[in-house]
Parts: structure tokens; C-alpha cells; sequence
């Protein structure tokens, strides 16, 4: 899974967004809060910090030079249910032409008019964004989980030791106080802001939503018998009818939930089915899907 990691908002900047302005540093912890059967199966996998200038494939930033003089992936899965506990990352400029001052600058995002358009990467039709990190994330469920409703997770960013921080050059206009950071966006104004001063502190909103459900689950039966699009954690005759529904909705309307519970599999170059997801529910997936009934 990929979620944008920070957006920094500031009660002010420097002005020119590039070049006199920098976000310095950014630690960072990831909590999770579990509810449900398998409340403690998720797991971090892997956590990357991306330090690569420019807005190409892979692993970079869409700052127009590398934003890092070093950083850290910091430890997986640790104690207090966090996923992620002391990732950092720092930039140091050393002179005034420094290429660092271009790194991660402020964005126009904070509603200050006066401030730098940031990164290029493209959120919601809009320019102006950066990629820091990403977090890949794996349900470590072990043993018999037939017949367990869908477990849900709250991932929640923290300011970690390192602290979020701006730097700005020596003859440049400061902001005032203490960095102001908001971890959430809804495209419209950003969650309520916390200390990047104070290490612990987190977003009031949740960050990302991961839930932990059966493949193939799609529905399950009311007390009157209907089927009903409500996961039971088994796979069975009750799904069959949904399945079906999403194999006749074109492939470009289906959900990203209808593809998660229906796309088992494939073709092959020789025209067999295999057990390799395509992003699609249709035909290929049918002997699969009834392969699946009963666990």
C-alpha cells in the first residue's frame, strides 16, 4: 500500500517556496489500533524513505533535488503497536547555493498566498506535491480465520524523536513559533495540526484505514434469508451471486473492493488460467473463485 507519509503546513514561509526555505528534518513514527478478530495481524513489511530528485518511476521525490543530506528507515513493528518507530530523515545546507535548499520546499497548500507551488506529483488534479515515504504492510494472520468478520486498522503518523522541522537562510523572513504539521488531507483543509516540536504527538484523524478481509467473501445473509453485500468471513453459496454480478460489470466500473475480493487469476500465453491477479473480474477468475467456496 502507498499513502502520502507528511504534508507540513505552516502558519508562514519564506516566500519564494525554492531556494532560501527547507523542510530540515522529518521523523516520524506509524501507529496502528486494531479492531476486530485479528486485531494484532498486521505488520510493517518494509518502509522506504525515497531521496531521489525529480518525478520519474521508482523511487522518487518530485523535488527538484535530492531533499536529504541522510536518513533512515528507522525499526519495524516495535512496542506501543507501532508499525514504524523512529524513521529520519535530515537536511543540512551547507552554503547559500546549497542544492538542498530545493529539496522538500513549502507548499501553496498551507493558504498562505505568498508561498512556493512545492513538488510536482499530481494529488487530487492538483501539482504542488512531494513523495517521502512508503510503507508496505502485510496481514500476518496465522492458523484457521474461517468465519472471521473483517478486522479493521487506524494507522495514525506521529512527529517522531527527530522532531519535523523547517530551515530557513540566515537573511531570510522566519515563521513564527514552533513548526505547525497537519498528517492528513481531505483535499479541502488539513487535519488539526500538531507540534513537529514534540515528539509522540499525533494526527486526530486517522491517516490511512487498513481492513483485513477473506478473498472471495463478498456478502453473506440476513435473518430473512437475502443476500446481503455484509462480509461473514466465509466463502460459500452466498457469494456466488455477487461474484457473479461483479464478472458482469465492465471492467472499468468495478471497484477496487469488487477486484480485491474477485481477481484470483489469469491467463497464461497459452490460453490457461493461472493463479495471477490482473486487476480484473471476469471469466478467469470463475474456476478459481469455486475453488475457493468453503474456506
Amino acid at each position: 500500500m502507498t499513502r502520502p507519509i507528511c504534508s507540513s503546513w505552516v502558519t508562514s514561509c519564506r516566500g519564494d517556496g525554492n531556494g532560501n526555505e527547507t523542510i530540515s528534518s522529518i521523523g516520524l513514527n506509524i501507529r496502528k489500533a486494531g479492531t476486530g478478530p485479528d486485531s494484532g495481524a498486521l505488520s510493517a513489511s518494509s518502509y522506504t524513505v525515497y531521496t531521489l530528485a525529480g518525478a520519474g518511476a521508482g523511487a522518487t521525490t518530485g523535488a527538484s533535488a535530492s531533499p536529504w543530506s541522510g536518513s533512515t528507515a528507522g525499526s519495524l513493528n516495535q512496542a506501543g503497536n507501532l508499525l514504524v518507530q523512529n524513521t529520519r530523515a535530515v537536511a543540512v545546507p551547507a552554503t547559500s547555493t546549497d542544492s538542498l535548499w530545493h529539496g522538500y520546499t513549502v507548499n501553496s497548500g498551507s493558504g498562505a498566498a505568498s508561498c512556493g507551488t512545492g513538488g510536482v506529483f499530481n494529488v487530487a488534479g492538483q501539482n504542488g506535491h512531494y513523495r517521502v515515504a512508503k510503507l508496505s504492510l502485510a496481514a500476518a494472520t496465522t492458523g484457521n480465520t474461517q468465519g472471521h468478520a473483517l478486522t479493521s486498522f487506524n494507522l495514525f503518523m506521529q512527529v517522531g524523536t527527530l522532531k519535523i522541522t523547517r530551515v530557513f537562510l540566515p537573511t531570510a523572513a522566519q515563521g513564527t513559533g514552533a513548526e505547525q504539521v497537519s498528517f492528513g488531507y481531505n483535499g479541502a483543509s488539513p487535519d488539526t495540526a500538531v507540534s513537529g516540536s514534540t515528539p509522540g504527538t499525533e494526527s486526530t484523524n486517522a491517516d490511512a484505514v487498513v481492513i483485513i478481509r477473506r478473498k472471495g467473501d463478498f456478502g453473506s445473509t440476513d435473518s430473512n434469508g437475502n443476500i446481503i453485500p455484509v462480509p461473514d468471513g466465509n466463502v460459500n453459496s452466498n457469494d456466488t451471486a455477487l461474484f457473479i454480478q461483479t464478472v458482469a460489470t465492465p471492467a472499468g466500473s468495478q471497484t477496487a473492493l469488487q477486484k480485491f475480493l474477485g481477481d484470483f487469476g489469469s491467463t497464461d500465453s497459452n490460453g490457461n488460467i493461472v493463479p495471477v491477479r490482473d486487476c480484473n473480474v471476469n471469466s478467469n477468475d470463475t474456476a478459481l473463485f469455486i475453488h475457493s467456496l468453503g474456506s
